[in-house]
């Protein structure tokens, strides 16, 4: 019997100080994956690819995370966008790639022992 080679939508809860939290992708079709490898990449003729790693963890957290409970000036949660990402202070920028790291490192210790884990 064929089996099911399509992501499902899932998303885990990771928990930030202050009561906030994200959403997050359980795991990432191949759509994302392949946006994720192009992001941050500097490609010069005749020489090895580079990473921009401001731009590649800023994209990292922009396929990854599907939600948040940040608010805006305005009292309203915004849009999870690159530009939304850019605007974060430091400190809160810092604790989602924490968790986020920490995240993708659970998934894919559970996709080598053939299983999905929640948080």
């Amino acid at each position: 019997m064929a089996r099911n080679r399509f992501v499902n939508p899932d998303t885990d809860r990771l928990h930030l100080s202050d009561g906030d939290f994200i959403e997050v992708k359980r795991i990432l079709n191949v759509g994302d994956q392949k946006k994720l490898e192009a992001a941050g990449v500097k490609r010069a003729f005749g020489s090895a690819p580079e990473i921009d790693w401001e731009n590649y963890q800023i994209a990292r957290a922009a396929v990854w995370i599907t939600d948040w409970t940040f608010l805006n000036a305005e009292g309203k949660v915004p849009e999870v966008t690159i530009e939304a990402l850019k605007a974060l202070d430091v400190e809160t920028f810092t604790e989602i790639q924490r968790v986020l790291s920490d995240h993708i490192t659970r998934q894919e210790e559970a996709r080598k022992n053939g299983a999905t884990t929640t948080t």
